[in-house]
């Protein structure tokens, strides 16, 4: 039986941080929040062939 994947702490507080910054209520500084998601969706694009890449989706 495969284990729910679950989303890590660290993404669960920057989509908070992206929350803010969309409804105009950044409580974490806007550039450093965006400049951490695209880093985030760089490296998860690299390991879209990949299981964890495949895993990661159905999160």
């Amino acid at each position: 039986m495969e284990e729910t994947p679950t989303l890590p702490a660290d993404h669960r507080e920057l989509i908070s941080d992206l929350s803010g910054i969309v409804s105009d209520h950044p409580c974490a500084d806007p550039e450093s929040t965006l400049a951490a998601l695209a880093d985030d969706t760089t490296e998860a694009l690299g390991r879209e062939a990949t299981p964890e890449g495949r895993w990661e989706r159905t999160g």
